[in-house]
C-alpha cells in the first residue's frame, strides 16, 4: 500500500507540476532542474543537461537490468562556473560518474507495454539511494522519458548557496529529468 501511495505522488508531482526538459531529439540525455533565488528574489530555474550518458543493458536470467552511467563533469547549465561546482558538490573527483542500476525488468514489457513506473537504487556521491521513477513510454520515438521530484538532502547533498545564501540561495528542491532509448 505504502508502494501505491509512493508511486501516485510520484505520477501527481510528474504530470501536474513539473515541467518538461527541451532535450535534443532522439538523444539520451538526463537533466538536473532546481528552484533559485538570488537576493531573495526567484530567479528562473537553473537547469543542468548530460547528453553525455552511457546506457548499459546487465543481462540476468531472462530479465535484465538497465544501467546509466552519467558524467558529473558533462552537465551544461549555460554558465560554467556553475557546470564546475555541481563538479564539486557531487564529489567529481571521487565519484566521476552518477550511476542509476534498475531492478531486474521484462524486456518484451519495455518493448511492447506500456510501463509506468522504474524502480532501481541511483548513486550520486558515493551514496545509494533506492527510488521509483516515473516514467513515459514514447513509443513511435523508441524513448522512455521520466523524472523525480526528490530534495538534495536525500542525497545526502548540502543545497548549494552563495555568501551564505545571501547572494544566491537554492531550495532543497531536486528535479531529476531523463529521456533514453528502450534498449533492444
Amino acid at each position: 500500500m505504502k508502494k501505491i501511495f509512493l508511486l501516485l505522488c510520484l505520477v501527481f508531482n510528474f504530470v501536474l507540476f513539473a515541467e518538461e526538459v527541451p532535450f535534443p531529439e532522439g538523444k539520451d540525455c538526463v537533466a538536473w532542474k532546481t528552484k533559485k533565488a538570488m537576493f531573495f528574489v526567484k530567479v528562473k530555474d537553473p537547469v543542468g543537461i548530460n547528453c553525455k550518458i552511457k546506457l548499459e543493458t546487465i543481462p540476468e536470467g531472462n530479465k535484465l537490468r538497465v544501467r546509466v552511467l552519467v558524467p558529473v563533469n558533462g552537465f551544461d547549465s549555460g554558465e560554467p562556473s556553475r557546470d564546475s561546482e555541481v563538479v564539486d558538490i557531487l564529489k567529481g573527483d571521487k565519484f566521476p560518474n552518477i550511476v542509476f542500476l534498475s531492478e531486474p525488468l521484462d524486456p518484451k514489457e519495455w518493448r511492447t507495454g506500456n510501463p509506468t513506473s522504474l524502480a532501481g537504487t541511483l548513486n550520486v556521491a558515493g551514496n545509494d539511494s533506492p527510488l521509483t521513477l516515473a516514467v513515459k513510454k514514447e513509443s513511435a520515438k523508441n524513448l522512455v522519458n521520466g523524472m523525480l521530484v526528490s530534495k538534495f538532502t536525500t542525497f545526502k547533498i548540502d543545497p548549494p548557496s552563495v555568501a551564505l545564501g545571501v547572494v544566491a540561495k537554492i531550495d532543497d528542491y531536486l528535479e531529476l529529468h531523463f529521456q533514453v532509448s528502450i534498449p533492444k
